[in-house]
């Protein structure tokens, strides 16, 4: 059915074998697994139904990335906001309504009528990949990437991904770089296999522009699929183009390869670069033991920068002394919240610890984020081994940047090989090594059975027999001490050591166990705890130290002298636990909070409820949530809020329920749940509402807890603990069976229902590419303006805009006066395209407008999205006028944006214009080329007598599209604790050589007075323009000369500080040309400074030569670098 969509034949079998599969496989081929959508689908989803959902909007033509996490072939588990922009592209092509990128039962409907049939009998055959008879073959994989652009410095950029099916062992396999580019644009290139790099990273030969991969020892027997990954070079040319084929694959024997060679798809290298993370070792960390569970083993910071980024791989080099072996059960973990974020079993093959994040890790620009490793030390380590975790190589982080949607550059320069830049950890230990391992400081129930007092592993470099364990038991408590106290191996299960009763004080296991040579055994001392105990007691364990005959080596009979041989050879005490009933503790989640939202909007989150387990696992099994209405005369809850769902997460709890009772007291019961709380943690469980596209605009609701429980037993939460028995409960942490037990009770968090959404619109605050200023002439995707959109109470999709192009932010309706600069015009939302990715053009109309239709931008609920304007400019050889002032603006007329409820065509604006704009850009003005202006340091900062004295220095360069001239400059100078009389200025070309004729123009035509203390202002005007090739550059100094000069007293002193300055310019907002400019003593030189005079005169020679009559000529604003920083300071002390 997805031919509907356009895909070709290959898409088809693609998707297809993604989402259908199940048919039976013959001939050597291999099928896809069956795929089913049970379930709501949202942000924060996750599972094996959302890479479903990818794998099919990516061949349905709805790609949710270009490249890296979501492209095609690299689906994820996790439901991100690129899902949900490419799942509301579907949905709007598809009819589906809301198209808010919400996977629900309409959508999975629509999913089923177009692509989820399958053939006879519920099953299809869908054809694998070719596994031959005899010999290896090279085939294309799927989700091999499509061409694409990537910036310069990208990290891990996957090239070409290819399978190799048959029988056989690859030992070598070689790689040659295509297309117009060069082996310069990589730094290093890699073979991986999913998310393992197989090889170290390998240069690009600058002759064969081959890369060659040996020694692989890859055993294939079926199909394995691999991919060609490359990192960059920061230096990459813009423009080229490159890509990847396998041109020989050799493995053990005969064995015959086909398919060869096997290209992949071009990618262009674009002139932007890439952002970047650097990553550091952070803190100071122990020295763990032999047989440590969950030691620390690294920690390390990772630092965005230019972009935002998304981190989805981390790999760890293990370079310690110690065994790979002996490194077992790693986490990583968040530094600031302790959450699991992936898990390894090991070290592989290649020495690397790989973490995959199913859920990217964000890091925003200019952040810093801290990670922990943990990892279980085995028995069979050795005391001073080491262990050592570092990054490798750059490709060992795998971070895709927001911006350009690629992998970003990695400096691990400060977490390497070299020894500062990683934690080195000695192994601890002696022939007995005990380890504690918890449990941390907290609450145990009370009448519990088997509870953890304390857990430990005790690790062997010999075989060694135990005969005694000793063991110290404090009890807070006057009554007996804790019963059925043994030591239990957590492996088998089975009893070591006990069972004693009212253990209290001292107490020593006889029983003798072994421990074997490189053995570490995990062992833990439980107890029972009776219902004499009261809330405040408690208890703990301590492991006292061994005595002379307790420990035996086996393998010289003799016992261990325990202060040489066991550590720590002394006390090992546990942490104090304290006796409690077993409580659920009920409370209002931070999430969600009132919100508005739109009639017919499904699964709103209502109420979210915190439930948290003290004491004891807890089991809710009942919840029963009661509405609350803003209308006592009208009570409509019942009708308009027509389904609830509990979920935990984004797993759903329970079925779905309506609201039943009688007015003033509608409810729903969940009851038979299964919903379980560990013991010490805390669960949200969220109610989701659907409510009625017949809901009543205006009316505000909420979901409440009206009574959790009595003093004696639970209410409308019910519950039980792990033995079966109710518990208590509490409502923020007081005991219930007083009044004001509810949850939510005064509708703190309530959703108000409107009937339609509303868009505001506002031109984005000024960014270097926004602000006023100079575009030039004949350049392409120039950003005119950035306008930022926000959809209230509902995702609004845009469909129209109307724009006028003017020169002027006044509404007029006469003909385009722009239709000579601007050729066309592009939308974008960062750097992904908006509507026609050909533009629209600009043709002269009778009111300068471009309206534009047939657009599909999704703007998410309560979201701003900022959608930039560029165009394209025309030459000036094609009629562009140099000079030429050029203004979007943004229409109230033209636009509509279609939410689910309602279609609006009218902008929210906060404050609004009176000439029928709703926004504007700021001013931009069109020239041919331009002059960069920039600050250098004075040959010398002492303050000498003024002859021939230089106070300033400065370079001015001219764009590589033409040359430039200038004629003028200004400067302003202030003089402390000194006077020069009749000043006198010159101007020196540096680069030339030269010395410049000019004229001053100040308080009179030659010469003006410094004075201490006051800022005095010149124009030096020179006699003839200079003239700087496009591309160029000249270095100018200015000097003064005075004919006498007064310095303070002894001590004081003297400073003459320097800057260049616009003068009247700067405030001067009309950019329009100087129709002629008079070089030397002409017009433009007289005896006061005003608005007239012109401090900063240039031309873009888009006349025929810079003479005098030439109507060329421009000031200086937007020239950013009036007033120059930092200033010429010049310092001299009597």
């Amino acid at each position: 059915m997805i031919q509907s969509f356009g895909a070709d034949a290959a898409t088809i079998a693609n998707v297809q074998s993604a989402l259908s599969g199940g048919g039976t496989v013959s001939g050597g081929t291999t099928g896809a697994t069956a795929c089913s959508f049970t379930k709501d689908l949202t942000l924060g989803s996750t599972g094996d139904d959302v890479k479903c959902l990818q794998q099919y909007l990516n061949a349905a033509g709805y790609p949710v990335a270009s490249t890296g996490v979501g492209s095609a072939g690299s689906e994820s588990t996790y439901f991100g906001t690129l899902t949900q922009s490419a799942l509301a592209k579907w949905q709007a092509a598809m009819s589906v309504s809301p198209t808010a990128g919400y996977f629900g039962s309409l959508s999975r409907a629509k999913y089923a009528s177009v692509a989820g049939t399958t053939g006879t009998g519920g099953t299809t055959t869908v054809p694998g990949v070719s596994v031959p008879a005899t010999g290896l073959a090279v085939s294309v994989a799927s989700g091999n990437p499509v061409g694409t652009t990537i910036p310069k410095g990208g990290t891990g950029v996957t090239y070409l991904k290819f399978n190799i099916a048959g029988t056989g062992t690859v030992q070598t396999i070689v790689v040659k770089r295509t297309g117009a580019g060069a082996t310069t644009d990589f730094s290093s290139v890699y073979l991986y296999e999913g998310g393992t790099r197989l090889t170290s990273g390998r240069s690009v030969n600058s002759s064969s522009h081959e890369v060659t991969f040996t020694s692989l020892a890859l055993a294939v027997s079926g199909v394995r699929t691999f991919s060609v990954v490359a990192d960059m070079s920061a230096t990459a040319a813009a423009a080229d183009n490159n890509a990847f084929q396998v041109t020989s694959v050799t493995a053990d024997g005969s064995v015959t390869v086909s398919g060869l060679p096997l290209a992949g798809n071009e990618m262009a290298i674009s002139g932007a670069s890439a952002g970047s993370v650097t990553l550091t070792k952070t803190g100071s960390l122990a020295n763990p033991n032999i047989g440590q569970l969950a030691a620390h083993v690294s920690q390390f910071r990772i630092t965005a920068a230019s972009e935002n980024v998304s981190v989805s791989r981390i790999s760890l080099f293990s370079g310690g002394t110690t065994s790979k072996s002996n490194l077992s059960n790693f986490v990583l973990k968040e530094y600031a919240t302790g959450n699991t974020l992936a898990t390894a079993t090991g070290v592989n093959a290649k020495d690397l610890v790989v973490f995959e994040l199913a859920t990217p890790y964000q890091i925003l620009r200019g952040e810093n984020k801290s990670f922990n490793v943990y990892a279980d030390i085995g028995g069979g380590a050795k005391r001073t081994e080491t262990i050592k975790l570092y990054i490798d190589e750059t490709t060992d982080v795998f971070a895709i940047g927001q911006q350009y949607g690629q992998g970003v550059t990695v400096t691990r320069t400060a977490f390497d090989s070299d020894a500062a830049d990683h934690h080195e950890l000695t192994l601890q230990g002696a022939t007995v090594t005990i380890t504690f391992n918890g449990p941390n400081t907290g609450d145990i129930r009370k009448n519990g059975k088997d509870l953890s007092l304390f857990d430990f592993n005790l690790a062997s470099a010999n075989n060694i027999e135990i005969r005694n364990l000793r063991f110290t038991i404090t009890a807070s408590t006057t009554v007996n001490g804790p019963d059925d106290l043994k030591v239990v191996d957590v492996d088998s299960g089975l009893t070591v050591a006990g069972p004693k009763d009212d253990a209290s004080g001292a107490v020593v296991f006889t029983d003798v166990f072994n421990v074997n040579a490189g053995q570490s055994r995990h062992l833990r001392v439980t107890a029972d705890t009776d219902t004499n105990y009261v809330g405040t007691d408690t208890l703990r364990a301590q492991l006292t130290a061994f005595g002379a005959s307790d420990i035996k080596n086996l393998d010289n009979n003799q016992f261990l002298t325990v202060a040489s041989e066991v550590s720590p050879s002394g006390t090992v005490s546990g942490n104090t636990l304290t006796v409690k009933a077993p409580t659920l503790n009920v409370g209002l989640s931070g999430t969600p909070v009132s919100d508005v939202f739109i009639k017919g909007t499904p699964a709103v989150p209502f109420l979210g409820l915190s439930l948290q387990a003290i004491a004891d696992d807890i089991k809710v099994t009942t919840i029963k949530l009661t509405s609350s209405g803003s209308s006592s005369t009208t009570p409509t809850d019942k009708d308009e809020l027509t389904a609830i769902k509990l979920y935990d997460g984004t797993t759903q709890v329970g079925t779905v329920k309506s609201l039943t009772g009688t007015a003033d007291n509608y409810n729903a019961t969940f009851d038979n749940l299964t919903l379980l709380i560990p013991k010490g943690t805390t669960k949200v469980i969220t109610a989701k509402v659907d409510v009625s596209s017949a809901a009543t605009a205006g009316n505000a609701y909420s979901l409440l807890v009206a009574d959790v429980a009595s003093a004696t037993a639970g209410v409308d939460i019910i519950a039980v603990d792990s033995e079966g028995n109710e518990p208590g409960y509490q409502v923020n942490g007081t005991t219930t069976g007083a009044a004001g037990d509810s949850v939510n009770g005064a509708d703190t968090v309530q959703i108000t229902v409107r009937g339609g959404g509303t868009m505001d619109i506002a031109t984005a605050p000024d960014d270097s590419e926004t602000k006023a200023g100079i575009i030039l002439a004949g350049s392409s995707n120039v950003v005119l303006a950035k306008f930022n959109f926000t959809a209230n109470n509902e995702a609004l999709t845009v469909k129209k805009l109307r724009f006028d192009m003017d020169t002027n932010t006044a509404s007029d309706a006469t003909a385009s006066e722009l239709a000579d600069e601007i050729t066309k015009i592009y939308l974008f939302e960062g750097t992904t395209v908006v509507g026609s990715a050909t533009g629209y053009p600009f043709t002269t109309t009778a009111d300068d407008n471009i309206s534009i239709e047939g657009l599909a931008w999704l703007v998410p609920k309560d979201t701003t999205k900022t959608l930039t304007v560029k165009a394209d400019l025309s030459t000036v050889a094609n009629g562009a006028d140099t000079g030429s002032e050029a203004y979007v603006n943004l229409q109230k007329v033209g636009f509509q944006a279609d939410g689910s409820a309602t279609s609006i065509t009218a902008f929210n604006v906060a404050t609004p214009l009176t000439n029928g704009y709703v926004a504007s850009g700021k001013q931009k003005v069109v020239y041919k080329t331009k002059p960069t202006v920039s600050r250098t340091d004075v040959a010398s900062s002492l303050l000498n007598a003024p002859t021939d004295l230089e106070v300033a220095r400065f370079t001015i360069a001219a764009d590589a599209k033409e040359q430039i001239g200038w004629a003028a400059i200004g400067i302003e100078m202030t003089l402390l604790n000194a006077s020069f009389s009749d000043v006198a200025f010159a101007v020196r070309d540096i680069t030339n050589g030269l010395d410049l004729t000019v004229t001053t123009q100040a308080p009179n035509t030659t010469v003006l007075d410094l004075t201490a203390d006051t800022a005095k202002s010149a124009i030096l005007i020179l006699s003839a323009p200079e003239q700087i090739s496009a591309g160029s550059s000249r270095t100018y100094a200015i000097k003064i000369s005075a004919t006498a000069a007064q310095f303070g007293t002894s001590g004081e002193t003297e400073t003459l500080t320097s800057r260049l300055v616009l003068h009247n310019d700067s405030t001067t907002a009309n950019l329009a040309n100087a129709a002629t400019f008079s070089f030397g003593a002409g017009a433009r030189v007289d005896a006061t400074l005003n608005s007239a005079d012109n401090a900063f005169v240039w031309t873009d020679f888009s006349l025929s030569g810079a003479e005098d009559a030439d109507a060329d000529w421009a000031n200086g604003v937007y020239i950013d670098t009036f007033p120059s920083t930092p200033t010429w300071n010049l310092t001299r002390t009597n």
